[in-house]
């Protein structure tokens, strides 16, 4: 009988569980278990992305969904941490206005320091990303993919946003 309970545990755990009256969905990844109750329920695309560029131990602490949603536009454009965000991206904010963004949150190590780790996207596209220590803020990220893209000038980034939603200082 304990081998029988200890089987059904086993394979519960293994494989992703579906109860469709909630929408509950148990995903297993590497480093976590998380048991969502979203209606968005996706596999986590950016693991394999992160992990890619040397972090590791990554979780994303909101399980599969996203930190934050939002609509870029003028309303959104006015915050600093969206426009803080954008800079470190590496497409034109023009081609997304009107569009939803996504922004995941996750922590993992990086060279063995603790960083805190963002993916923006798009309909499933990473668009951009950063990364800064757990003690430090956005003013001190550093954009994923270092090598490949940098970061944009706030300075110089300021007009083209400013421009682009019509914001006036």
């Amino acid at each position: 009988m304990k081998r029988i309970v200890f089987t059904l545990l086993v394979g519960t755990s293994l494989v992703g569980c579906h109860r469709a009256a909630d929408k509950v969905e148990v995903i297993e990844t590497p480093n976590q278990v998380v048991e969502n109750h979203t209606k968005d329920m996706t596999i986590d695309t950016h693991y394999d992305y992160i992990t890619g560029l040397g972090f590791t131990n990554v979780i994303n602490p909101n399980g599969t969904t996203y930190n934050t949603r939002y609509n870029l536009n003028h309303e959104y454009a006015l915050k600093d941490e969206v426009f803080n965000q954008w800079r470190h991206t590496w497409v034109n904010p023009s081609e997304y206005v009107d569009k939803d963004i996504d922004v995941y949150r996750y922590t993992g190590k990086l060279n063995g320091e603790d960083r805190v780790i963002y993916v923006l996207s798009n309909e499933g596209h990473v668009i951009g990303g950063f990364h800064h220590g757990v003690n430090e803020t956005i003013e001190n990220a550093h954009i994923l993919e270092e090598g490949t893209y940098t970061s944009r000038l706030a300075n110089d980034f300021r007009t083209t946003w400013d421009d682009l939603f019509g914001i006036k200082h």
